[in-house]
């Protein structure tokens, strides 16, 4: 492989890449998603860029020759080295993870030119709380599915209904948004209910199940990935994949995905928000004579409750496997009529959260989302029919942009 580095800074790192592979030669151009900046300390020099483009073992390719153009910038290392897999995968002509195609892509005599963002299908994943929820949603068809169970020890129960599905369909539990001292066991809880994956919400969820290591790890909202350097941090510490911000409006949603690889990225399309997180339990505190868990008769799994706001809009409360509360917007936040400039910017990895939905519920509000991924409804068509629907009725929530 030959190699030649072009930028400066205030602009990408544009590599030019050429190999020959079975018998043909192969190009291929990326640019990183990082701009390059003036150098402080450790320049870019030929040496460094040789040292990580080097890094070539379990392709097929090998460094040849670099040329560098580049004065005294520089560039993380991280950023160095996703440049150097885009590459690899360029110029196999797959947009996909390489280590999984390589014995396949060895034998093939076909170059096969790298898709755009917008050829790659996108993905529909919808967070359940019950698993009459969970059952509607595998019916349709979706494939991945998140978890969350005020009781966690029926989570043992949602992976085996997706188990039986076949493996193709995945399941992700979800963790406490808080993880207090002394509340590690929890974490067991979730290993050995086996899932493919967990949706991590604490650092204490990354320290332990990075540790682990044999799971699938997704960043939820609560990390508050607002900004590139935070998505980097949390993608270096262990999570390839990340939930954006909550607090984000489309177009901050836009730029955070413009500024760091997209496919880093899951975004949120509908759901409810949650206004606040309390350590103080509203069920236990007017339903019972009780002061926690030991000895309130948990009426949190009996009743449904919702508070009302001054202006007579009703907000369903929900409490956590560590009597922790959490109170979300009786409407739901929908991104639909945002959905083909969030596609063009690259994202393709979109979520529905459900709440309290009932089955039939549940089924037209995935009917409708996949309606929108598949290309068969547009955004402003779903927007209108949510909206128009009194049981779904939606609001652009946080996403929308607001004048000042």
């Amino acid at each position: 492989m030959s190699l030649r580095c072009r930028g400066e800074a205030g602009t990408p790192l544009r590599v030019e890449a050429s190999a020959s592979f079975q018998n043909s030669v192969l190009t291929a151009v990326v640019e990183s998603f990082i701009t390059l900046q003036p150098a402080q300390t450790k320049p870019l020099t030929p040496e460094i860029l040789r040292q990580q483009f080097s890094r070539l073992g379990g392709t097929p390719f090998h460094l040849d020759s670099l040329e560098s153009a580049l004065g005294g910038v520089m560039l993380p290392l991280s950023e160095l080295n996703r440049v150097r897999r885009a590459l690899v995968e360029a110029l196999l002509g797959k947009e996909s993870e390489h280590r999984a195609l390589r014995d396949r892509l060895r034998t093939s005599k076909v170059t096969v030119a790298a898709p755009s963002r917008e050829e790659i299908a996108p993905t529909l994943s919808v967070l359940c709380r019950s698993l009459a929820q969970m059952e509607a949603a595998l019916e349709l068809g979706v494939q991945r599915v998140y978890v969350d169970f005020e009781d966690i020890r029926r989570y043992s129960d949602a992976v085996s209904v997706v188990r039986s599905m076949g493996p193709e369909v995945s399941v992700f539990l979800a963790t406490p948004r808080i993880q207090k001292a002394g509340e590690a066991g929890l974490f067991k809880v979730i290993e050995r209910a086996e899932p493919n994956g967990v949706l991590i919400r604490n650092l204490g969820g990354i320290r332990h199940f990075t540790q682990e290591g044999s799971l699938e790890l997704v960043g939820d909202f609560s990390l508050n990935v607002a900004n590139p350097l935070t998505a980097q941090f949390f993608h270096e510490a262990g999570l390839p994949r990340l939930t954006a911000s909550y607090d984000l409006n489309v177009q901050q949603v836009l730029d955070l995905v413009r500024a760091a690889p997209p496919e880093w990225f899951e975004l949120t399309l509908h759901q409810h928000i949650p206004m606040f997180h309390m350590e103080h339990c509203v069920f236990a505190a007017f339903m019972t004579k009780g002061t926690d868990f030991t000895n309130c008769g948990r009426p949190c799994e009996k009743h449904a409750v919702q508070l009302r706001d001054r202006v007579g809009q009703l907000h369903p409360l929900l409490a956590d496997v560590g009597c922790r509360n959490t109170l979300y917007n009786g409407r739901a936040q929908t991104g639909a009529r945002f959905y083909n400039d969030l596609r063009a910017a690259g994202l393709r990895h979109f979520r529905v959260e459900l709440l309290r939905e009932d089955p039939a519920a549940t089924r037209a509000i995935i009917s409708a989302y996949q309606s929108l991924l598949a290309g068969t409804e547009s955004g402003p068509e779903l927007w209108q029919k949510l909206h128009a629907t009194n049981r779904l009725g939606v609001t652009g929530g946080t996403l929308e942009t607001h004048s000042r």
